[in-house]
């Protein structure tokens, strides 16, 4: 078999890839093989089942798809409710969020 060696990898690169590892109860080397391996064949699913390409360790790892879904679907859901509300209109001679921030903390 050959051997590759990755020097200078970004630490959250080699981390994201750990934790991938460990949910898939594989090696490091064999995870890395099949995140290739998947890459290379051009997988339709993407690597973590989703339809990325280059997934986001952090977001999925060790939780139900489900769970992460959901959350997902209520953080659209906020966004767009944020969204609806338009532009605020702040009256002429409101305190600016300096302003409001330096008196709560000079209240302390």
């Amino acid at each position: 078999m050959a051997t590759l060696q990755v020097r200078d990898l970004p630490q959250d690169l080699y981390k994201g890839l750990s934790l991938a590892a460990k949910s898939q109860h594989r090696s490091l080397a064999q995870q890395t093989a099949h995140i290739i391996q998947l890459y290379l064949q051009g997988a339709p699913d993407g690597v973590d089942g989703t339809g990325r390409r280059v997934p986001a360790w952090m977001d999925w790892v060790g939780e139900d798809p489900a769970v992460v879904a959901q959350r997902r679907e209520r953080r659209r859901g906020a966004f767009a409710e944020a969204d609806a509300l338009g532009p605020v209109n702040v009256p002429e001679g409101f305190p600016s969020a300096e302003e409001l921030v330096r008196a709560d903390r000079d209240a302390r």
